[in-house]
């Protein structure tokens, strides 16, 4: 698994190229100023249907 570091503003501006990324296998840290606030990684292969079930309740 790939980790890659992404500011806010270049993940808004290219979702779909680093999403396709994370679908791939890569997490990425994604920054804001430098600092890291959230992690982007794929949802395990187990169990997807009941997560996204929780996601959307």
């Amino acid at each position: 698994m790939t980790r890659n570091q992404v500011g806010a503003r270049e993940l808004k501006t290219r979702l779909g190229s680093y999403l396709r990324r994370v679908r791939e296998g890569s997490t990425l840290i994604i920054t804001e100023r430098g600092e890291p606030v959230a992690e982007l990684r794929p949802l395990p292969a187990k169990g997807t249907e009941a997560i996204l079930a929780r996601l959307e309740a």
